[in-house]
């Protein structure tokens, strides 16, 4: 199901994504905001998943600033959810 994430409102005003990649380690049972999943986040592992994530996020962004239609497809998208969020 598509739903509005942490960016909060922003994403009404333009597309966003959240990107996150999965900490080897951490059991589904944790909270993502609670204090053992910082401590996870602290380790190795944690630190192996911030750098994945970051080549993730910076190879999306690589992506639709070289792809113009991806760009388009994004916005008409954005376009479509904004829409049905305001019904």
């Amino acid at each position: 199901p598509r739903q509005w994430e942490e960016t909060g409102f922003a994403t009404l005003l333009v597309p966003g994504a959240h990107v996150s990649i999965g900490t080897e380690g951490l059991p589904r049972e944790v909270a993502g905001h609670s204090q053992e999943n910082a401590d996870i986040t602290i380790s190795d592992a944690g630190h192996n998943s911030l750098i994945m994530t970051a080549k993730v996020m910076a190879a999306s962004g690589l992506r639709l600033l070289m792809d113009p239609g991806l760009r388009e497809r994004a916005t008409a998208e954005h376009a479509e959810l904004v829409e049905e969020y305001n019904r």
